[in-house]
């Protein structure tokens, strides 16, 4: 449905993310007045309904003065909004997380109270443990969307030092004048600029094995580009760390399957057994019809491999055997691993 126009999407649950990188306004209406249109016809018969009062528009420039986006449809105006909130990211007009560095500045002052409680005179909770809970409750609220917004807020990012750092200060139960470099090194809590280094790293081989083909359209550009960006995206940034490591990012998109199970051909899952209730049913039939089963596949030239998960109090495993006995593949897992994830490795 969107492939014919110049846009992209990200879809989440029952969300659309539609997003397109163009010079004419017009043209941008245009295109959005088509694909809406698209959408609501298409609802008409799917039973999916198209909330236009959810909408909204955001756009992202940085020109000075900035002609107004003005968007209605069927006679619905879809506003147009300086800030929008997509998974947890507060994108602005700009595009310099300002608003979104003081949502985390304020989130992390009210997670800062549980440890001024805490670190009291009247509680006696050691100074690792404190540490811990710090490392829990604050750098996990900064880690989420770190590489995004981290490389592009530039000095807004300066907003979630101090309660950060004032954690780490209560934590560790020592002075407020106290240097940053040294309650790092005692605590062994890192800085956020090296926080945001190491999270960025480790985007490499999630953009190397990637296959969103946007976001592998993206990377190809900036393999491509040759010019010194500005203000650098953060793929081009992830692309200088591997260089720097001598890592080579031009692969290929890893190709998924298109068809989800339940579109699968009949033929492809067994279902013969399905019908026979597990309680009611004597253990006998099953190993009958079974077998009447196997004789059949096996005559039509299939080979069979059986796979099995099993997990106790203490373990759990996986195993994965041919029909003479031999023996493919077996293992442990880690103990909080279920049953369900043992089958799925013993599959795999």
């Amino acid at each position: 449905m969107l492939s014919k126009y110049p846009v992209e999407h990200c879809m989440y649950a029952d969300d659309i993310l539609i997003f397109s990188r163009q010079l004419d306004l017009t043209n941008v209406k245009q295109t959005s007045s088509e694909i809406l249109n698209n959408i609501f016809n298409w609802s008409l018969t799917s039973g999916a309904k198209l909330s236009l009062q959810k909408c909204s528009i955001l756009h992202i420039c940085r020109k000075r003065q900035c002609n107004n986006f003005n968007f209605s449809f069927n006679n619905i105006k879809i506003p147009t909004v300086n800030e929008l909130k997509i998974l947890g990211l507060m994108f602005d007009s700009k595009f310099r997380f300002k608003n979104h560095c003081l949502y985390i500045r304020n989130k992390l002052f009210k997670r800062l109270n549980i440890i001024k409680f805490l670190s009291s005179r009247y509680s006696f909770i050691q100074p690792n443990t404190l540490i811990n809970i710090a490392r829990s409750l604050l750098l996990s609220v900064i880690d989420y969307g770190l590489p995004i917004y981290g490389h592009h807020a530039g000095s807004e990012l300066k907003k979630i030092y101090a309660p950060y750092h004032t954690a780490i200060r209560r934590s560790l139960r020592v002075f407020p004048t106290t240097n940053v470099k040294n309650i790092l090194a005692e605590s062994g809590m890192p800085h956020i600029n090296e926080q945001l280094e190491n999270n960025t790293l480790r985007l490499i081989p999630k953009i190397y094995h990637g296959s969103n083909p946007a976001l592998y359209k993206d990377l190809c550009s900036a393999i491509r580009r040759k010019r010194t960006l500005k203000k650098p995206s953060t793929i081009h940034t992830i692309l200088q760390y591997a260089n720097k490591l001598d890592i080579n990012l031009k692969s290929k998109l890893s190709v998924t399957s298109k068809y989800p199970p339940w579109a699968l051909d009949p033929s492809v899952i067994e279902d013969k057994l399905m019908s026979l209730n597990k309680t009611s049913t004597n253990s006998i039939a099953f190993r009958q019809l079974l077998m009447l089963r196997e004789n059949e596949l096996r005559s039509e030239g299939w080979k069979f491999i059986y796979t099995d998960g099993s997990k106790n109090l203490h373990n759990t495993a996986n195993a994965a055997v041919l029909d003479n006995s031999k023996t493919i593949n077996k293992g442990l897992l880690l103990s909080p691993c279920s049953v369900y994830t043992a089958e799925a490795y013993a599959v795999k």
